[in-house]
């Protein structure tokens, strides 16, 4: 789940310099896309550590690799 929250936020960032109407275009595929992925799991059990932190690079962020790393919350 953390990664679909940073993934959510870094895909967002290209859409900065797009036109409104390009922007509706590609938060619509987005925004299926997610649908689908939603709707494929009859059920699913998710558990999560909400943490905020830095990081030298995306992967090391993607990997869980922060320093200053401070726990916020878990949650079902």
């Amino acid at each position: 789940m953390t990664h679909l929250l940073l993934l959510v936020f870094v895909g967002a960032v290209p859409l900065l310099g797009l036109a409104e109407e390009d922007k509706q275009a590609v938060l619509g595929v987005l925004a299926e896309g997610y649908t689908r992925n939603r709707d494929a799991f009859p059920l699913i059990d998710c558990r999560f550590e909400l943490v905020t932190g830095h990081a030298a690079t995306i992967p090391d962020a993607l990997a869980g690799r922060l320093f200053r790393r401070t726990k916020v919350r878990r949650g079902h």
